[in-house]
């Protein structure tokens, strides 16, 4: 029984033996075909590394036979050699002599972009958000003038008003109906409109005198502000002239009056009646048209009112030199700079129907239909735009009934 066991245990192995061996010869084929290909593959790569080595000593052999031959040449043919040499000389030289000519032409090119940059400068009226003239900011300074007239012409705590000539003042502008006024605070707010728009009015004429001078008066002052305004006139008359008169089509010429009234007119808003430039002590000295402007305002204001407190009296006396001079500068000078030039200011006389368009002031827009002007102390300042329509910068300041 153990016999048969170890036989049939027997027959179990030999049958394991025989599929291993069926396995290893399996293997071994596969092996071998691995090896066929494997050595095919290197042969390829051998023939390929030969062709490119082949190829590179083909190159260099080319190279060395040139570079040779060109050695022979030149050792047999020096002067060759020393032609070719010239040659490249030539060359070199004419790239060095054109450095100076291709400078040139960049240079050239460079003033040309800055002359079209400036044609164009020059024939462009806007002005730019910076500038002080600009028709926002001209508004802001114009309004700021505005709170310092007001402030300057108070008539309440503190002031006594001569009754006498605030009611001649009053009707100067057409308020006759004096006696029917019994509120104080009314009356005051009149007098201090009316006394605003004379005092308004009195830097204004005066100026406007200045300008233009009787012969007795023309060396009455320092002069400059005078000819500079009256010779800029002439020059724009004559230029315009120009441009009408002689054959020619260019921007510029057409331009330059426009823009010769704004840069001029620019210069003496900003710096026109300044004080002059100090003296070796130091000291600056009045400009004596703005003097006589003082002494005149001076003389209104104190026929209007009397002032109690001497600090605010000095205060008073220190805002008039620059009151005065920005007065002068708003109205006759920086309004223009703008183009199209801002009409002449515009005053509404008594007894006009309310407009909440041109005008403001203490009453509502809703009841302005049934509303009149009862004084004008500020001019509304505007101006027509080129689609004819009618732009107001600043509206007039008005007292109503």
């Amino acid at each position: 029984k153990e016999c048969q066991l170890s036989k049939a245990e027997n027959g179990t192995l030999r049958s394991e033996i025989d599929s291993l061996k069926l396995k290893i010869n399996t293997a071994s084929s596969t092996n071998s075909d691995l090896e066929k290909e494997n050595k095919a593959e290197n042969n390829s790569l051998n023939i390929e590394t030969q062709r490119k080595f082949d190829k590179f000593s083909g190159v260099k052999i080319e190279t060395d036979v040139n570079k040779s031959n060109a050695n022979e040449s030149y050792e047999s043919d020096p002067e060759k050699l020393k032609i070719e040499n010239d040659e490249l000389k030539k060359i070199i030289n004419i790239d060095k002599d054109k450095q100076p000519i291709i400078r040139i032409i960049e240079d050239l090119r460079r003033e040309a972009a800055k002359y079209q940059s400036a044609l164009g400068n020059a024939t462009n009226f806007m002005l730019g958000d910076y500038d002080p003239n600009n028709k926002v900011r001209l508004a802001k300074d114009i309004g700021t003038l505005q709170r310092k007239l007001d402030e300057f012409s108070a008539v309440k705590i503190g002031i006594d008003i001569n009754e006498s000539n605030a009611n001649e003042l009053l009707k100067e502008y057409d308020i006759s109906d004096i006696s029917e006024i019994t509120d104080k605070i009314q009356y005051k707010i009149y007098v201090k409109a009316a006394l605003q728009r004379k005092i308004l009015e009195t830097i204004l004429n005066d100026t406007s005198s200045y300008f233009n001078p009787k012969k007795e008066e023309e060396e009455k002052y320092d002069d400059l502000e005078r000819l500079t305004v009256l010779e800029v006139k002439k020059l724009m008359e004559l230029i315009q002239r120009f441009a009408n008169d002689r054959v020619g089509n260019d921007d510029v010429t057409r331009a330059l009056p426009v823009k010769l009234r704004q840069q001029i007119y620019a210069i003496l808003g900003n710096r026109g009646f300044a004080n002059n430039i100090p003296d070796e002590n130091g000291t600056e000295k009045e400009n004596q048209f703005i003097k006589n402007l003082l002494d005149n305002l001076k003389d209104l204001v104190n026929s209007i009112r009397t002032v109690k407190d001497p600090k605010k009296e000095t205060k008073f006396n220190n805002m008039a030199p620059d009151l005065i001079r920005d007065i002068i500068r708003i109205f006759f000078f920086r309004l223009k700079v703008e183009e199209p030039m801002i009409d002449e200011p515009q005053w509404f006389p008594s007894k006009t129907p309310v407009d909440p368009y041109t005008m403001t002031g203490i009453f509502d827009e809703d009841e302005s239909q049934n509303l009149e002007v009862k004084i004008c102390s500020f001019p509304a300042i505007g101006y027509n735009t080129n689609e004819g329509k009618r732009e107001i910068l600043i509206q007039a300041k008005v007292c109503v009934n």
